[in-house]
């Protein structure tokens, strides 16, 4: 089908994590009718930015698909994140090429906006599980995204659906480099690549006790925009997951809504104390929308 360049609708509609500074640095968050792959090493939180797209979906009155193939999903803990479970339908299979095909059935249905696989790396093709323990294979998992993901890709422009592929990192013994899960033919198709790292030497704590970390989404590939911006922080706190609160004060100092003097900041002539107080200050949710307006004006 040949069609005038004028005809194609090439405006984006994006689907937020809910982490605002990832949001801005993903220019709104992910997108529709694309691929975005999320990788890292363990436990920097991939899986939570893509359940805060899911609760976030689910907010717009979108009914997500999340391809489980870790089989690791979490009802309490994905709660905790604002998952609505009655709301989100899970895709489990033992093996990839199941899998995958019912994915292809998914956005074929163009039921699901947003679909997550967690994870590309923990897919198993029916070609491995029949080989015996360490008899090697080459490439099997390569070869099944490969053949998925270009039958994907006009289906999810067509449809207007996002794809999150949540890949693990590994060293490549022969070279020596940090690559990831899924082989070139994913992130040849990926429109953006954003890789997650802890912020090397930081540590949260509330007196002496370690209560988070900060996380780094580092843009390693980005085909939508033009954003001089190439990382964005995040703080992570072990019992709330990505903090909000935190994002939304540092935006607030960062646009100058919330100055500070020594250790003491201000909201307009407003004493707030020390950054402790001014954590409890802005969870009371009217504060939050003081905060709020005062950035969108």
């Amino acid at each position: 089908m040949i069609v005038s360049a004028s005809e194609i609708d090439t405006t984006l509609d994006y689907i937020p994590t809910g982490i605002p500074s990832f949001d801005r640095l993903m220019g709104g968050g992910f997108a529709r009718g694309k691929v975005t792959m999320l990788s890292g090493q363990p436990s920097v939180g991939k899986s939570t930015v893509a359940y805060g797209a899911i609760a976030e979906a689910q907010k717009l009155g979108l009914t997500p698909l999340l391809y489980d193939v870790e089989f690791a999903y979490d009802s309490l803990y994905s709660e905790g994140i604002g998952i609505n479970p009655k709301k989100l339908q899970v895709l489990r299979e033992e093996y990839a090429e199941e899998g995958l095909d019912c994915l292809l059935e998914a956005i074929e249905s163009g039921k699901y906006p947003l679909i997550i696989v967690d994870s590309i790396g923990a897919l198993l093709s029916r070609t491995v599980a029949e080989k015996t323990t360490g008899e090697k294979t080459i490439g099997a998992q390569a070869s099944i995204v490969s053949t998925f993901i270009r039958k994907a890709v006009p289906k999810l422009a067509l449809k207007n659906i996002a794809l999150v592929c949540i890949t693990h990192e590994f060293t490549d013994i022969m070279s020596g480099k940090v690559m990831a899960s899924g082989g070139a033919k994913l992130m040849y198709h990926a429109s953006q690549h954003i890789r997650l790292k802890q912020k090397f030497g930081v540590v949260l704590k509330q007196g002496d006790t370690k209560i988070g970390k900060v996380i780094v989404a580092e843009m390693k590939k980005n085909k939508l925009s033009n954003s001089e911006s190439k990382e964005a922080d995040a703080q992570f706190l072990y019992d709330e997951g990505f903090s909000k609160t935190a994002d939304l004060i540092d935006t607030a100092i960062d646009k100058g809504v919330i100055t500070k003097e020594g250790n003491t900041y201000h909201f307009r002539g407003e004493k707030l104390g020390m950054i402790s107080k001014v954590r409890t200050w802005i969870k009371e949710e009217a504060n939050q929308h003081a905060v709020k307006d005062a950035l969108a004006v």
